[in-house]
Formats: C-alpha cells, structure tokens, sequence
C-alpha cells in the first residue's frame, strides 16, 4: 500500500508553530490534535523562531513579497522568450518554401532582432548559400546534357561505355 504524502498549507504550517511556540501543550499533544508528527511542529517551530527576525526587517521585505518579486521576473522573462518564439514563427511561416535566390533576398542585414546567422537558420538556408552565389551551367555542360539525354531517350538500354561511343561520334571529347 502506498502512503500518499501530505501537503500542508503556509497557514496550517504558521497556526501549528505558532501553538508550539505558546507552550500551552507539549509538541506530541499538538501532533496528536491536527493528525501530523511531532517532528514536524518542532521543525515548523524552529523555521518560526528562524524566520521571526526577516518579519520586521525594513529593508528584506516579507519572504512571500520576495517570492513574488522573483515569481514576476520569471514571468516577464518567459513572455518576453515567448514573444521572441512567436515573432521567429510569424516570421518563418511568411518566408518559408522558397528557392534559394528568393530566401537569400529576404535576409536582411540591418534587422536588430534576427542575425543573418539566425535568419539563415529559420529559412533553412546554409549561411554560405547567403554569401556565396553559384556559378550556373556553361553553355557547354548544357548542349552536352542535352545530346545525353537524347541518346538516352531513344537508347535506354545503352550503358555508359556506349553512350561515350555515341558522344564521341558526335564530336565531343569525353
């Protein structure tokens, strides 16, 4: 059988520390009246005894206003990150599927937001495809693809052996 474990409040913890602190009754007595160890109002006991000089601190603050404070600059930084995500999304879904010259015209160098180096990385282009143009096809790769694949539609079967045979008595040198 499994113990299922107890989650006490910060109200309960403070009303059974606070009746310990008292000393009206003895720490098995309180135990005993709100059904929890008494361990446990020795430790809450000695975290009020603890804590009881932060209280009237001017400058710290209460424990939970610190907590809050923290609990806000978490939230703020977490929307602030989902505001970035969201804006990467938008801006990913208005530029996706396109050709290489079109995704390199949309990079925008003087963008304060994005890098280049991140643009490139949403886009899903090589930062080196942004820098570095290709060259093309020569007009003379061309006229010889396109004899290839003639040869190759009216003779599937040639292998390439024959097929430079036949390339050869068209006059190129291969």
């Amino acid at each position: 059988m499994e113990r299922i474990k107890k989650v006490h409040g910060e109200a309960f913890k403070a009303k059974v520390a606070l009746e310990s602190v008292r000393g009206d009754l003895t720490a098995n007595q309180i135990g005993s009246r709100y059904g929890i160890h008494p361990t446990l109002v020795n430790r809450w006991r000695k975290e009020l005894i603890a804590g009881a000089c932060t209280i009237f601190s001017p400058n710290q603050g209460t424990r939970s206003a610190r907590k809050a404070a923290d609990h806000d600059k978490l939230v703020a930084e977490l929307f602030e990150q989902i505001g970035k995500l969201k804006m990467e999304l938008e801006w990913l879904k208005k530029n996706s599927s396109l050709s290489t010259e079109r995704k390199r015209s949309l990079i925008d160098v003087s963008d304060p937001d994005f890098s280049v180096s991140e643009q490139c990385r949403l886009l899903n282009l090589a930062r080196s495809s942004y820098y570095h143009a290709g060259v093309g096809e020569s007009e003379e790769d061309l006229v010889l693809k396109r004899h290839l694949d003639r040869i190759y539609t009216n003779f599937p079967f040639f292998w390439a052996r024959k097929m430079v045979v036949e390339l050869t008595k068209l006059g190129f040198q291969v």
